[in-house]
C-alpha cells in the first residue's frame, strides 16, 4: 500500500511540473502585439497563453458576436482562427 502511495504522489508531482512547463510567461510587449493582431481581425479579449515553441494562443476571444480560439506564430500573425 504504501508503495502505491509513493508511485501516486510520484506521477501527480511529475505531472503538475509538466502543466507548469507547457506555458511560457508572456511580457508586456508581447500581450500588446497579440492584442495588436486580433484587433486587426475584429475579435478582442480572451486569455493569451504562449507555448515553449513561441506561438500564441487566445481563448475565448470574442469575435463578431461568437467566442473564438485563435492561433498566432512567433512573428504574431494569425494562422488559425475557429469558433469554440
Amino acid at each position: 500500500m504504501r508503495k502505491i502511495l509513493v508511485s501516486a504522489i510520484v506521477l501527480l508531482t511529475a505531472f503538475s511540473q509538466l502543466a507548469v512547463a507547457a506555458d511560457t510567461a508572456i511580457t508586456d510587449d508581447e500581450t500588446a502585439q497579440v492584442t495588436k493582431a486580433i484587433n486587426a481581425w475584429g475579435c478582442e479579449g480572451g486569455v493569451i497563453d504562449k507555448s515553449p515553441s513561441g506561438d500564441y494562443e487566445v481563448e475565448d476571444s470574442t469575435c463578431h458576436g461568437g467566442n473564438y480560439e485563435i492561433e498566432l506564430g512567433p512573428d504574431f500573425v494569425v494562422t488559425s482562427i475557429e469558433l469554440e
